[in-house]
């Protein structure tokens, strides 16, 4: 049994990583990285344009919708053009681990005013009407833990979710302040929670 467990002990002394140098860690990753780069992993300057109009496109819509909420809301026009929206990206592509043809993961934080029926109604139709963003399927899905809305416009696809702050022209600095979530709303914290 003793010979037994020293030749554990030896097999397990062998088998540990060997050292290696700064040198030969980074001509690994450069091996791993064009192998990844020639195999097709990484989405193409062309996909990384594409996925970056598209996003920005989305970006001008949500500011669009946002006013135009504001101004069912009977703000003056005034008040209502300072509204926006922010599009926060998190997942895979913010990270910059995104393979060709991965998801855009985004948060639409909008002000208060701005409740989930007209994400999920108005914004849609906003989307699904600019002949820009080319939309090409959307699906809603307001009643998950997380409500999101999937959408695929120019073979690049987007789920959005969505998150409200008392705030008219939310910033990312702003999202650090906890007062400005509203009350009670779990839906706007379950969407932050990903970003």
């Amino acid at each position: 049994k003793v010979k037994a467990k020293i030749a554990d002990l030896r097999a397990i002394e062998a088998s540990r990583p060997k050292v290696v140098s700064q040198e030969e860690r980074e001509a690994d990753s450069t091996q791993l990285n064009n192998f990844l780069k020639h195999s097709g992993y990484f989405e193409s300057e062309d996909e990384k344009t594409v996925r970056q109009n598209v996003l920005q496109i989305i970006s001008d819509i949500a500011n669009n919708f946002v006013q135009h909420v504001a101004r069912q809301k009977g703000f003056p026009e005034e008040d209502a053009k300072r509204c926006s929206a922010l599009l926060l990206q998190f997942g895979s592509v913010s990270v910059g681990v995104n393979s060709g043809g991965s998801d855009n993961d985004l948060v639409m934080v909008v002000p208060e005013f701005v409740d989930s029926t007209h994400f999920f109604n108005l914004f849609a139709q906003f989307l699904k009407n600019d002949e820009t963003l080319a939309v090409e399927t959307i699906n809603c899905i307001p009643q998950a833990y997380v409500p999101v809305m999937n959408l695929i416009a120019q073979n690049c696809q987007v789920d959005i979710v969505f998150a409200r702050v008392n705030h008219f022209s939310p910033t990312q600095e702003l999202l650090d302040d906890v007062a400005i979530l509203p009350r009670h709303d779990t839906m706007s914290l379950r969407s932050l929670n990903g970003y």
